[in-house]
């Protein structure tokens, strides 16, 4: 992987979780700088903790508060 030319339509090089992250069409806002940052980032340790916090407020931003724990727990405890 060191030494590999990153095109912007080749992902090959990425770890599936990191292109997962790309792939994905997201509309929540901010969503553009978290893939720009995950195609720089060569550190895949990061990935499964982006990929969940990108979900998390896809989630939000889509009003799915239903459909993840930790955004059940965030409802409930809105006033």
């Amino acid at each position: 992987q060191q030494g590999h030319v990153r095109g912007k339509s080749d992902l090959s090089w990425m770890h599936p979780m990191q292109r997962t992250i790309v792939e994905t069409k997201w509309t929540f806002p901010g969503w553009e700088r978290e893939v720009k940052w995950v195609r720089r980032e060569t550190n895949i340790s990061y990935s499964s903790r982006v990929l969940e916090n990108c979900q998390l407020k896809q989630m939000m931003h889509d009003e799915g508060y239903r459909r993840h724990p930790k955004l059940i727990k965030l409802k409930s405890l809105q006033l």
